[in-house]
C-alpha cells in the first residue's frame, strides 16, 4: 500500500523538500506583499490626500465642538495650543496620517473662559506651492490663541462658520 502512495506523491525526502520550497515561497510572497501594501498606501496618501484628510478633519472636530458647546455653554478650556487629545472623548476617530512621521498633529487652544476655540493641522506643500483648503474666510493666519497659524499650518475657530462642503 505505501509503495502505490509514495509511486504519486514522491518518498518522504521529497515531501519535505516540496514543503521546505512551499513555506520559502509564502514567507517570500508575505513580505512582497507587506511591502508592496506599503508602498501602495502611501502612493494614494500622498500630500494632496493627506491635506484633505486633515482639513476634513477639522471640519468634523469644528462640529463636535459645536455640539459640546450647546450642550454645555462653553468649548472646553486649555491654557495653550495642545495635542487635540485634550479634548478626551471628541477626539476619538480623529487620528492625522502622518502621525509617525514628526509632522504636528492636529492641535486646539481655547481662551480662558471657553468662548472660542482654535483648530490647527500641519499641511503639506503640494507642486504648485499652494496648499490645499486655504478657502477664502476659512484659513486663520497669525498667532491665534496661542497656535501658530501661518502657512503651512491650517487653522480654523468658531468665528468662522464651520464649510461643510459642497452642496
Amino acid at each position: 500500500m505505501l509503495s502505490f502512495l509514495w509511486k504519486y506523491i514522491g518518498t518522504p525526502r521529497q515531501i519535505m523538500l516540496a514543503m521546505a520550497v512551499t513555506f520559502i515561497i509564502v514567507i517570500g510572497a508575505g513580505f512582497i506583499l507587506a511591502n508592496t501594501q506599503k508602498v501602495f498606501r502611501h502612493g494614494h496618501e500622498g500630500p494632496e490626500f493627506i491635506n484633505k484628510k486633515r482639513t476634513t478633519d477639522l471640519r468634523n472636530l469644528q462640529i463636535s465642538l459645536e455640539i459640546y458647546h450647546e450642550e454645555n455653554g462653553n468649548y472646553p478650556i486649555t491654557t495653550d495650543c495642545s495635542d487635540v487629545g485634550v479634548l478626551g472623548g471628541l477626539a476619538v476617530g480623529f487620528d492625522d496620517p502622518l502621525s509617525d512621521s514628526g509632522w504636528s498633529q492636529y492641535e486646539y487652544s481655547s481662551d480662558s473662559n471657553g468662548g472660542s476655540y482654535v483648530l490647527k493641522a500641519s499641511l503639506q506643500k503640494l507642486d504648485s506651492d499652494y496648499y490645499y483648503g486655504t478657502h477664502v474666510g476659512q484659513d486663520l493666519d497669525g498667532l491665534q490663541l496661542g497656535c501658530q497659524c501661518d502657512d503651512p499650518n491650517y487653522c480654523v475657530s468658531n468665528k468662522v462658520p464651520v464649510d461643510l462642503g459642497p452642496k
